[in-house]
Parts: structure tokens; C-alpha cells; sequence
């Protein structure tokens, strides 16, 4: 995952989020039991992925498989509904690799996560992550007004200090962003809350950089703010 820029479209109103997401491979590290799968390897390499009959895994609906096929045209695809089974797959050595976002694996590994190993060669082109405005949001000029809070917060260093903080650092105070309770105007947000260090829920509390940047929008508009769900 590598820092980007964040840039103004000129169609939809959608603003690209502030990181650019490289995929890379979670590979399983051979441990004796299952050695006799490599001569005299220790673990799969990223050439090795390449050979014909090959099980790498990707979540379902994402795209990711295109990019997997067209880097290891004869390996067979294996679909799943997210990260965590994913990794389960590879430790539990049903699946050779699985593709996927480095910084939630590398999260992963400090969780906890054991036999696994990630590789440094990326899979596909990066991703950009696009944030919409709705076509139906009734705050007035909404576009407008949060290029100019997105500039304003790369210009003052705000956002490196966020990306900073929640990314490289792993720093995951929620520093006290003042929001209005009551106000003329509110700001509905939708988000995931299942990508750490992104959005993510600690206890019942959602935090990461994407809560931080919302809250601080909202705070920024002089607007009550709403945190809506979705998968």
C-alpha cells in the first residue's frame, strides 16, 4: 500500500481515496508436513505460483481474479467471501496463495496470523479506491465543497499525518474531532466498517482513517454527521 494523491474528476462527483492499493500475495510457507509439495524448497516463491494447476484465492465480486489470470494464466481460481477465510485457506494449505491489499495482511501477520508469509512481487495493476457523491445528496454544492476541504487537507499536511498515523504507524487514537450534535445541515457517510486500519470497529465504536476524515468533513461543513453500514 503506497501513499497517493487524491485528484479531482471531472464526472460523478467521485474523488479518489488517499492510498493506492497494491495487491500482493499472502503465500504459505511449507512447513514438514507438507514439504514433499517443493524439492528441497522451504516455501512457495512467486515463480512457482506460475506452474499449471496452481489454487490462488481472491475475494468474491472484487475483480481481483482477472488480474490473477492474467498474471498465472494456468493456475485455478478459488473464490472467497472475505480476507480472513482466505488466509485461513492458505495456512490451512487448501489453496497455494491468496491475493489481496498488503496493509490489511501485513495487519494480519502482527494479529497473529502464523504459516503464512507475504511476497513482495505485486499481482495486476494498483488499485484506486473511488469514494462517490451521491446523485441524489441534497447538501448544496457538495462537490465542490469537499475538493475544497480534500485540498485543504493535503495542503496543510493533514492527510499525511492522518495516513501516517493509521497506516504506518499503526497509531489508532481517534484524536477528539468536534462534531455538531444539532445543525441546520447533515452529512450521511456510508462505510464498511471491516477494513482496518481503514474503518474497522473496536468494541462498538468505529474508528480508522476513513472515520477520522469524515468526522473532520463534517466538522469541517459545520454539520451533524450520520455513519451509515453497508456491506
Amino acid at each position: 500500500s503506497l501513499p497517493g494523491t487524491v485528484r479531482k474528476s471531472e464526472k460523478m462527483g467521485m474523488r479518489q481515496r488517499c492510498c493506492i492499493l497494491a495487491l500482493l500475495v499472502l503465500i504459505l510457507s511449507l512447513f514438514p508436513a507438507c514439504a514433499r509439495m517443493e524439492q528441497g524448497g522451504t516455501e512457495l516463491t512467486f515463480e512457482q505460483l506460475h506452474e499449471k494447476g496452481r489454487k490462488i484465492g481472491v475475494i468474491e465480486g472484487t475483480g481481483d481474479d482477472q488480474a490473477v489470470m492474467a498474471e498465472f494464466p494456468d493456475a485455478q481460481v478459488m473464490y472467497f467471501n472475505n480476507y480472513p477465510t482466505g488466509y485461513a485457506a492458505v495456512a490451512g494449505e487448501k489453496i497455494d496463495a491468496f491475493v489481496y491489499v498488503k496493509v490489511q495482511m501485513e495487519l494480519a501477520l502482527r494479529n497473529g496470523l502464523t504459516g503464512v508469509k507475504v511476497l513482495d512481487e505485486p499481482v495486476g495493476e494498483a488499485h484506486l479506491v473511488v469514494d462517490g457523491i451521491s446523485p441524489t445528496a441534497r447538501y448544496p454544492d457538495l462537490e465542490n465543497k469537499l475538493n475544497q476541504f480534500i485540498d485543504e487537507v493535503l495542503g496543510d499536511g493533514t492527510m499525511k499525518d492522518m495516513y501516517d498515523r493509521w497506516v504506518v504507524r499503526h497509531d489508532y487514537k481517534m484524536p477528539d474531532i468536534k462534531v455538531p450534535e444539532s445543525a441546520a445541515a447533515h452529512l450521511r457517510v456510508a462505510t464498511s466498517g471491516t477494513e482496518e486500519p481503514f474503518t474497522y470497529y473496536e468494541g462498538s465504536e468505529l474508528r480508522g482513517l476513513d472515520i477520522e476524515m469524515a468526522r473532520r468533513f463534517a466538522a469541517w461543513l459545520g454539520a451533524e454527521l450520520e455513519i451509515a453500514v453497508y456491506d
